[in-house]
């Protein structure tokens, strides 16, 4: 094994690996970790597969985390890495750590997370999804297909800035670089909704993968949310899941409200993790905290 920058990676090696392993969904790709993280350091087993390990430095320590609008790293190829082999490795390239994993990969008792995902088989909605698509098909409303990635990111960025603690001002042009990469490979799909007038109201944006379709992030206009907007966007991204045989992610949260919205159309919980690890130097720890009491 080997542990390689992302400049020295095999490129078309990595993404023939990331498509054997359809369930990891595009978090693993080059193109969303080029548009997101920081820096990227690779474990290769040569001729089989790897996991991406995200990272930035502070102070001179390599910190491995997990990017915003990235729900996790994952192992990607034949996946016959094990945690016995790689925990070593990971640990000692990368001393601290506060990342998000699909499995179990790092030994110890991880904190124990959950997404939801919704297949045609499961799918059943709630009475308070049922009433608010109703209301919502009584507005004069349409559904778009052809919406600029730009404009539907103003929308979002709009409705959606200073709501959520891991959404700063940074986020934002790092969805849109996220968007642009993907639009590129032809995997992004945007579903948006147009008043009587033909403004945008709302917008979704989607990422398509082999087997499933991914929600990256959406929103609606605050009087179009209250009025249902939020759930006839979601219904619709889950129906075009289904004409193509995909399951719906919807991406993961732990907000109870996103939760109970996401299983009102029959979502079923799934369980991913969370590591941290502190191996740092002394004084890291030192810089750290004198740093967090500075901003007070």
């Amino acid at each position: 094994m080997k542990l390689v920058e992302r400049k020295d990676i095999n490129e078309s090696e990595w993404t023939r690996w990331c498509t054997q392993n359809p369930l990891v969904g595009p978090f693993c790709q080059l193109e969303y970790l080029d548009a997101v993280a920081e820096n990227v350091l690779f474990l290769i087993d040569e001729g089989n597969g790897g996991i991406a390990l995200p990272y930035k430095v502070k102070f001179g320590v390599k910190t491995l985390y997990t990017p915003v609008f990235c729900r996790w790293i994952s192992l990607v190829g034949k996946q016959q890495l094990t945690s016995e082999k790689i925990d070593g490795i990971v640990k000692d390239a990368l001393r601290q750590a506060d990342v998000y994993t699909q499995h179990n990969l790092f030994g110890g008792e991880p904190e124990e997370l959950i997404y939801q995902t919704v297949n045609e088989q499961q799918y059943s909605l709630n009475t308070q999804a049922k009433r608010k698509i109703k209301k919502a098909k009584t507005e004069e409303w349409k559904i778009v297909f052809d919406e600029p990635a730009e404009t539907a990111i103003d929308l979002i960025e709009s409705a959606l800035k200073n709501k959520f603690a891991n959404l700063e001002d940074s986020s934002f042009p790092l969805l849109r670089k996220l968007a642009t990469n993907f639009e590129k490979s032809g995997q992004l799909k945007i579903i948006s909704l147009h008043d009587s007038s033909n403004k945008l109201i709302g917008s979704l944006l989607l990422i398509e993968s082999e087997s499933r379709v991914l929600y990256l992030k959406g929103a609606c206009i605050e009087s179009v949310k209250m009025k249902g907007g939020m759930y006839l966007l979601m219904n619709e991204a889950i129906q075009s899941a289904f004409a193509s045989n995909k399951t719906f992610d919807f991406g993961g949260s732990r907000i109870p409200g996103v939760r109970k919205f996401n299983l009102s159309f029959g979502s079923v919980d799934q369980t991913y993790f969370h590591y941290k690890w502190s191996n740092g130097p002394f004084w890291y720890t030192l810089l750290k905290n004198l740093g967090k009491a500075l901003k007070k």
